[in-house]
């Protein structure tokens, strides 16, 4: 069996398949295994370029959780800091 990859206008794979004979089509190239997926290839030297995966964006739920926990976090350094000025300011003894 041979592995053919399909790349698309950018040059990056984006299907690998196992077959005896190659896909349809004029961006079809044949590779040595499946890993290549995901990569960009470089015609002119034949080698493949690992892209760097995206990190999905947070959700919206996500960015309030992580919203709550800074404010959470700001009111209770708040409330330190206010009991620091009332022990400042009343006397010791009151």
């Amino acid at each position: 069996m041979t592995y053919f990859a399909q790349y698309n206008s950018e040059y990056v794979i984006f299907a690998v398949s196992q077959s005896l004979e190659a896909p349809s089509g004029d961006r079809v190239i044949k590779v040595s295994e499946h890993g290549v997926l995901g990569s960009r290839y470089h015609p002119d030297t034949g080698e493949f370029e690992k892209l760097p995966v995206s990190q999905p964006e947070s959700s919206v739920e996500d960015k309030l959780r992580e919203e709550i926990v800074m404010l959470k976090q700001a009111d209770l350094d708040n409330k330190e800091a206010i009991a620091l000025l009332l022990n400042l300011v009343q006397p010791a003894d009151a």
